[in-house]
């Protein structure tokens, strides 16, 4: 059982910038985080002391975690302490939200201190911020996971992509009136409100040619 440890933020003057995954310069680094105690002995996401000096790419970090799917805690990359696995939650800055970078504040501080290009475009992003906010939200050549048919797609091909797959109503017809959110658990969910039929929860299908 680990010890009682309260979240600190990344030494951004002292870390490897060498990912121990893929032996390159890091991109986008980023730290895990494992399992930890509260003083209630509630468990609580902590940052892992190992990955705080040395993070790693973002993608070797997706990687690792998406080989680990269906364990329900694995090890850290030194064996230090246990991630559970929680998705996006098990690495990046604690308690963000989907929709956010996964360091915002460690790749603000860090500034024009590290790789700045587009791996994937060779965009010149100028900072390791701005870097991680193109390959989340504006980067065409990054992989977007459709919701309908979990097939994955560049995100130059979104709108192709969606003229062959989408949720339906069979009242009121395709993707009218179609949210889609995060729950409390921040997990994706869909919901519609059906305006030809009075009903509180209506059933949408799925139409893929994907």
């Amino acid at each position: 059982m680990q010890n009682i440890i309260t979240p600190i933020s990344p030494p951004i003057d002292s870390y490897n910038d060498i990912c121990v995954i893929c032996y390159n310069k890091s991109v986008s680094p980023v730290t895990l985080n494992s399992c930890g105690l509260d003083n209630n002995n509630n468990i609580k996401p902590i940052k892992c002391a190992y990955s705080l000096k040395n993070p790693t790419c973002l993608t070797c970090t997706r990687k690792y975690i998406k080989s680990k799917y269906y364990n329900y805690k694995y090890n850290c990359l030194a064996g230090c302490c246990k991630i559970k696995n929680k998705g996006f939650l098990a690495y990046g800055e604690l308690n963000r939200s989907p929709d956010d970078v996964a360091e915002p504040r460690m790749w603000k501080e860090m500034g024009s201190n590290g790789i700045t290009k587009c791996y994937r475009c060779d965009e010149e992003c100028n900072t390791v911020l701005d870097l991680g906010i193109h390959i989340k939200k504006k980067c065409k050549l990054t992989k977007i996971k459709c919701f309908v048919c979990s097939e994955y797609y560049n995100r130059s091909e979104e709108k192709e992509h969606q003229k062959n797959c989408y949720f339906y109503c069979r009242w009121c017809g395709p993707t009218k009136n179609i949210t889609i959110y995060f729950d409390k658990n921040k997990k994706k969910k869909i919901r519609h409100n059906c305006l030809e039929n009075n009903i509180k929860k209506s059933i949408l299908n799925k139409h893929s040619n994907a």
